[in-house]
């Protein structure tokens, strides 16, 4: 299996350059991230707690939409010559396992003179918001 990884250098880059990826959030992959990060909160494990308190099934951790950001860093963009300096996210709706979402990450300024630039990004369902921030990435 061959993986794709983009290789951006900062010339490459523009204002509105925008990458994006569909994913869904699995049984599987809730369990994994529960096991590494210790977190067992019922309204992430317990379909009847979730529920019990206004949510529709069980919600996606805020981490794994967070690896989600680390894989459109990491691979897309700019991919192998990045180096991901800051973060900033506010959790807006939850996502629910299974519920297919988009990310999308959209240059919003570039500083050729340090070889760095802001990504703003969005996690959306269904055209309804999920996660919305910004990053900070230097290319190397």
């Amino acid at each position: 299996m061959s993986i794709k990884i983009s290789e951006y250098r900062i010339e490459d880059l523009y204002e509105g350059l925008v990458e994006s990826f569909e994913f869904i959030v699995t049984d599987k992959m809730m369990n994994d991230f529960s096991n590494i990060s210790g977190d067992y909160n019922p309204l992430h494990k317990n379909t009847d707690y979730a529920k019990s308190k206004g949510f529709d099934g069980i919600a996606v951790y805020g981490g794994i939409l967070i690896s989600q950001i680390s894989q459109i860093i990491g691979m897309h963009l700019p991919g192998k010559n990045s180096l991901w300096n800051g973060l900033n996210v506010n959790f807006v709706n939850p996502l629910m396992v299974g519920q297919k979402a988009t990310i999308d990450a959209t240059i919003a300024h570039i500083s050729k003179a340090t070889s760095s630039f802001k990504l703003n990004i969005r996690i959306l369902y269904d055209e309804i918001i999920v996660l919305k921030g910004s990053a900070d990435i230097t290319i190397l």
